[in-house]
């Protein structure tokens, strides 16, 4: 969302030729002030817009690098098929609660 943004407004390019047009130890003309303001309130814009967006996603859904992404999703399918088999088999207690429904609709 906010690269996606950014590139819109062309901001990396504007803010390359906004450096190469300033020296060292020299202050920015006027337009040159207007520019990097501006630079700065699209980058704000584009920065406060993908929050609003991201906030509600849940922390550790979203993927940052396909290099842990895929360890990731390897980790939670395996996690998600050893608690699934668990349930399955079921704990002892489960166990005993079959077993006295079973003997009642035999009686």
């Amino acid at each position: 969302m906010y690269k996606a943004k950014v590139m819109k407004h062309a901001l990396p390019a504007r803010q390359f030729n906004l450096e190469r047009s300033t020296s060292v130890g020299v202050s920015l003309s006027p337009t040159q002030q207007t520019e990097a303001i501006k630079i700065d309130t699209l980058k704000t814009k584009a920065m406060l817009q993908a929050h609003r967006q991201c906030r509600k996603v849940h922390l550790g859904k979203v993927s940052f690098s396909e290099a842990m992404d895929i360890p990731k999703r390897l980790l939670i399918f395996w996690q998600t098929a050893v608690s699934r088999r668990v349930q399955t088999q079921g704990a002892p207690s489960q166990h005993k609660l079959v077993e006295a429904q079973e003997e009642k609709g035999q009686d």
